[in-house]
């Protein structure tokens, strides 16, 4: 089960139903688009999940926003189109004959190309269905604790503000999070063959600890502010005093 940002009294009810702790509320509280809480088995994991923009985007995307904007570009896209075909159709009887011979000639290649496609499928989908030696439980539970780090490290960047208060300013440059979870368990394979997630443990801690940088920084600028005074004369003057700005640096990224 997956639970996107619910609302005040949702998360109350959720909370209670579900054991959900205060840390893990606060994945969906007022979160943004791709965060949320995912639930397997007896286990709640947080996740942040940024989904890039484009045209899988556009095929995906629930929001109603999106979907009108997609529908309109769509919509000019097609109308372009077959204006121009209609006119290519009818400058050019002849083209069009020769071109639906050539389309039915390629449905036929198509047809018994798809045939040899389902068999090296299925012989693909045998061969990747054993290449994993490691027992089920093992291989959820590597892959859930590195999306588990991945979800609290981005949250330990966004919430420094509140774990580092006093600043003038708090500036975040943080990449989004995601690994590919194939590629790290054919490497955890390759590397300890039938493998137990106690076992691995330190080395994903170490890949981990490669992937991703957080860094946090004090930065001191020397700032003016104006005063006034008034001299003995009456007349009023003013004068640039220095303060330091404090600014704290958040950086989450790749090295």
């Amino acid at each position: 089960m997956v639970l996107l940002s619910q609302a005040q009294g949702d998360r109350a009810i959720l909370a209670k139903q579900l054991g959900i702790s205060e840390h893990q509320l606060s994945y969906i509280a007022h979160s943004n688009s791709g965060e949320g809480l995912l639930f397997f088995g007896n286990t709640t994991i947080p996740f942040v999940d940024r989904f890039p923009r484009g045209e899988i985007y556009n095929l995906l995307t629930t929001r109603p926003e999106d979907i009108r904007e997609a529908a309109k570009k769509t919509a000019s896209v097609t109308k372009r189109i077959a204006g121009a075909v209609f006119r290519f159709i009818r400058s050019n009887p002849k083209i069009i004959v020769l071109a639906a011979c050539v389309f039915l000639l390629i449905v036929l290649l198509q047809s018994c190309m798809g045939a040899m496609l389902s068999i090296g499928n299925s012989i693909a989908g045998a061969i990747g269905g054993t290449s994993y030696l490691a027992e089920d439980g093992d291989i959820n539970q590597t892959e859930l604790a590195y999306s588990e780090w991945e979800a609290d490290l981005t949250l330990e960047a966004r919430n420094a503000a509140q774990s580092h208060p006093g600043y003038d300013e708090y500036r975040f440059d943080i990449d989004p999070t995601g690994h590919d979870p194939h590629a790290l368990l054919a490497f955890l394979t390759a590397k300890s063959d039938d493998f137990t997630f106690a076992q691995v443990e330190p080395v994903l801690r170490d890949i981990f600890n490669q992937q991703y940088n957080l860094t946090f920084t004090e930065i001191v600028e020397v700032r003016y502010r104006t005063e006034y005074y008034t001299c003995e004369n009456g007349h009023e003057h003013s004068y640039q005093v220095p303060y330091n700005y404090y600014i704290y640096r958040i950086i989450l990224q790749y090295p």
